[in-house]
C-alpha cells in the first residue's frame, strides 16, 4: 500500500462520518471556494474567503464573508472553526517526523494555519478513526522527510524563513504552468547537473515544498470527502484527445473531453481520477489521481472542454522531480 492508497481509503471513510452532513451544511453557508479571487489557493480551505483580506472583498462585493458570522449560532461557529482546527492538528500529526530536529518546519509544511478566533470549546477530534491513524503512519514514510532531515545540518544557522519559502516556491511552480519550469526549479536542475555548492540547499527546500504539496493533496481529499461520494472520473468514454509531458516539477496532462454538468462546479486544486488507457493500444498511463490546474469550458455541452491537470504520484505529490 502506498501513501496515496491509504489516503484514498481515508477519503472513502469520511463518507461514513456521523457528523458529515452537519459539517457540510455549515461549510456551505460560507462561500468556501476561491473562484474569482485567484485560483492559487491551495488546498481549497474550509474557511474559504475568510482567509482573504476582508476589507478588499467588502470594497468589491459590498460585504465581506466575516460579516455573515454575526448571525451564526454558537454551534455553527464551533463546527466551522472546529473542523479547520482539527485538519490543522491532523496535519501536525502527519508531520511528526520533523518534531525532533526541525520543529520550525512543521508550520511551514502545514497548508492549514491557525485562525485568530478564540474558541475555548472544541469538537471531538473529527479524524479519530483507524483509517485516519493508518494514513498518518503512512505519511510518515514520505521520502521528502529523508531529504529534509539529511540536509538539515548544511542549512543550520542560515536565516531561513521556512514558511515564506514553502509558500513562495509552491506559488512560483503553480504560476509557471503545466510543463513549464519555474526559475527556481531551473536553478535547481542546473545545480544538480553541474554539482553546484548550493545543491544541498536546493534539495532541502525542494523536500519542504514537495511535503507541503503532498499534505495539501491529502487535505484536498478530506475536503472532497465531505462533499462528494466519489471522485470525478474521466476515461476514454468522455476523453476526446490528450497529451502529457514530463516538463516542470512533475508530469502533467492536457485533455479535451466531452463536458458534463459537474464540471461547472469543480475548481482548480480539485482532485479527479483520469484513465487514458485504450484496450489493445500502447501509450496509456492507467488510472491516475490528478489535480486540476485549470479548465476551459465553452458554456455549451455541444463543444469540447479542456482540462489541464498535474499527475499525483504514490506519495501524493505533484512535484516528484524535486526529490530526484
Amino acid at each position: 500500500m502506498s501513501i496515496k492508497d491509504d489516503a484514498l481509503e481515508f477519503h472513502r471513510s469520511i463518507w461514513d462520518f456521523p457528523n458529515r452532513e452537519e459539517i457540510k451544511s455549515v461549510i456551505l453557508k460560507l462561500k468556501s471556494g476561491a473562484r474569482g479571487y485567484g485560483e492559487m489557493i491551495y488546498p481549497v480551505p474550509i474557511l474559504g474567503l475568510l482567509l482573504y483580506n476582508q476589507e478588499l472583498i467588502r470594497k468589491v462585493e459590498g460585504s465581506a464573508p466575516v460579516d455573515q458570522l454575526a448571525s451564526w449560532s454558537t454551534r455553527e461557529l464551533k463546527v466551522l472553526f472546529g473542523i479547520h482546527e482539527q485538519i490543522r492538528l491532523f496535519n501536525e500529526r502527519c508531520l511528526a517526523p520533523l518534531n525532533a530536529e526541525l520543529p520550525q518546519c512543521i508550520a511551514a509544511a502545514n497548508p492549514y494555519k491557525k485562525y485568530p478566533v478564540t474558541n475555548n470549546e472544541s469538537e471531538e477530534f473529527f479524524f479519530k478513526s483507524n483509517a485516519a491513524e493508518k494514513v498518518i503512519r503512512s505519511f510518515h514514510t514520505h521520502p521528502a522527510f529523508g531529504v529534509i532531515l539529511s540536509t538539515a545540518v548544511a542549512v543550520r544557522g542560515l536565516p531561513v524563513n521556512y514558511e515564506q519559502t514553502a509558500l513562495e516556491l509552491d506559488m512560483e511552480i503553480a504560476s509557471a504552468g503545466l510543463g513549464e519550469t519555474s526559475k527556481w526549479v531551473e536553478r535547481f536542475d542546473n545545480a544538480r547537473r553541474w554539482g553546484a555548492d548550493d545543491l544541498i540547499k536546493f534539495r532541502h527546500a525542494g523536500g519542504l515544498v514537495c511535503l507541503y504539496n503532498a499534505l495539501a493533496n491529502l487535505d484536498e481529499l478530506i475536503y472532497l470527502g465531505l462533499f462528494q461520494d466519489k471522485l470525478m472520473h474521466f476515461d476514454r468514454s468522455n476523453i476526446i484527445d490528450f497529451v502529457w509531458t514530463t516538463g516542470g516539477a512533475g508530469p502533467s496532462m492536457w485533455f479535451l473531453h466531452i463536458p458534463g454538468w459537474s464540471m461547472f462546479i469543480c475548481e482548480p486544486t480539485d482532485l479527479i481520477t483520469v484513465d487514458i488507457d485504450r484496450p489493445g493500444q500502447e501509450g496509456g498511463l492507467g488510472i491516475r489521481l490528478c489535480q486540476i490546474s485549470s479548465q476551459t469550458l465553452s458554456g455549451s455541452f455541444s463543444h469540447p472542454a479542456t482540462l489541464k491537470v498535474r499527475m499525483i504520484d504514490d506519495n501524493l505529490s505533484a512535484y516528484p522531480y524535486l526529490l530526484r
